[in-house]
């Protein structure tokens, strides 16, 4: 079930704060297919009782081709111009930036957890 809203995704992180000994992620895979866009990532949570737990995500997004190129570009710029690696939130904010290209609005429903950072791209 998706997580919506700040205060949701705080109160979520809090829960696993209290178990929670490590953390890690890496993206695994961003797919491309017609006009749809998939971005994968999987996160490690290791707990203080020595497990690992492993949650797998997925976010999908429908653009066009030249707009996938767009994207993919400005998130690398926008990753080089803080000279590190890219990361989920530079892909959202520029799937966010493309879509305000576009006249389209950016919902909280197709960003799910990551709409604080279309938020905070609009000064919410």
């Amino acid at each position: 079930m998706p997580i919506e809203g700040r205060a949701a995704v705080v109160a979520e992180w809090q829960g696993y704060l209290k178990f929670m000994k490590s953390y890690d992620y890496k993206f695994s895979h961003t797919l491309s297919s017609g006009n749809a866009v998939m971005v994968e990532r999987v996160e490690w949570i290791g707990t203080k009782k020595g497990k690992t737990i492993e949650l797998p995500i997925v976010g999908v997004f429908e653009l066009s081709g030249g707009n996938i190129r767009s994207i993919a570009l400005t998130s690398a710029y926008l990753a080089a111009e803080e000279k590190r690696d890219l990361e989920m939130a530079d892909l959202i904010r520029a799937v966010h930036r493309e879509y305000r290209k576009l006249g389209r609005l950016s919902v909280r429903s197709e960003f799910g957890e990551w709409f604080e950072v279309v938020q905070s791209e609009i000064g919410e």
